[in-house]
């Protein structure tokens, strides 16, 4: 089952820090199940570790906090 064939959802948002479970799990379990999810990681601290543990996630883009209108529409088209 692919999320995406539906068009469901086109691209998810992903706090790294949420609570109970992290952004970086959730998108594992959900690159893992929905190989083709467009997921964008939002995060307010992305040192060199933490950007590599989102990419081996399985996000496909980052957006740094504060997000601007401009970072979030670049992180989008690079995506879609």
């Amino acid at each position: 089952e692919k999320l995406t064939d539906n068009r469901l959802i086109d691209l998810i948002l992903m706090d790294i820090e949420m609570g109970g479970i992290s952004g970086v799990e959730a998108t594992k379990i959900l690159t893992k199940k929905y190989s083709d999810i467009n997921i964008i990681i939002v995060c307010s601290v992305c040192g060199t570790l933490r950007l590599k543990e989102m990419q081996m996630s399985g996000a496909k883009g980052i957006v740094q906090k504060p997000a601007t209108v401009s970072s979030l529409a670049s992180a989008i088209s690079k995506v879609l």
